[in-house]
């Protein structure tokens, strides 16, 4: 079930994407809805969990920032909480290349600035946005990082001792920039959430990770 806000925003969000044939910005909404691009934000990322839009990535002319762009879904079934998470999984695999290729307080911005509120997904972006950190600090972090996440006993544990380590290490060795604060804040937040996702939830993470700690090393 849908606000009225809510409603608003979809129409919105369906006559930009009729009008132009694209995904829509939330900087764009915003404009076009005259409110701020946190508030278009959260409403469109709302409507995302209760499927209603998916969200697409894309680069600016190929190259530099990563854009999150959504666009309007036919039917709220095709987005279920798994194929949301392939999807939200999908895409941030796809920027990992060019997230690590970013001065790291420019593409922790652009992560944290993008987190959804949804608990499985925003500790998904969480992790990339530890590794992305911890990466910018040596390989040698990196080497720390799989031995952490060897010791565990299930996944659940292994992320717990691989986001203690990992805030650990950023705290000790890591210059203390711009979007160190908010990251640890965020990855706190990522271990509260631990406690209250499911032994599946608790895998997809622990697998996502795996992947994306292989494409970094």
């Amino acid at each position: 079930m849908l606000t009225k806000r809510q409603g608003e925003f979809l129409n919105k969000v369906r006559d930009i994407f009729q009008k132009t044939g694209h995904p829509v910005h939330y900087i764009d909404l915003a404009q076009e809805m005259g409110v701020s691009k946190w508030t278009a934000y959260d409403v469109l990322s709302e409507l995302e969990r209760k499927g209603f839009v998916r969200r697409e990535y894309s680069l600016k002319g190929g190259v530099g920032r990563s854009q999150v762009l959504f666009l309007p879904v036919d039917s709220p079934r095709e987005m279920g909480p798994l194929s949301r998470w392939k999807r939200v999984k999908e895409g941030l695999l796809a920027q990992v290349a060019n997230l690590f290729s970013q001065d790291p307080d420019r593409a922790l911005a652009d992560l944290l600035e993008e987190m959804p509120k949804d608990p499985l997904l925003g500790s998904a972006y969480a992790l990339l946005a530890l590794l992305t950190f911890l990466r910018s600090l040596g390989q040698e972090v990196l080497e720390k990082i799989k031995r952490a996440i060897i010791r565990g006993s299930c996944p659940e544990k292994k992320l717990f001792l691989v986001t203690g380590t990992g805030l650990g290490l950023a705290a000790q060795m890591g210059p203390q920039g711009i979007a160190f604060t908010p990251l640890f804040s965020h990855v706190q937040r990522l271990q509260d959430n631990l406690e209250r996702l499911s032994g599946e939830e608790h895998r997809l993470l622990h697998d996502f990770f795996l992947e994306v700690l292989e494409r970094v090393s």
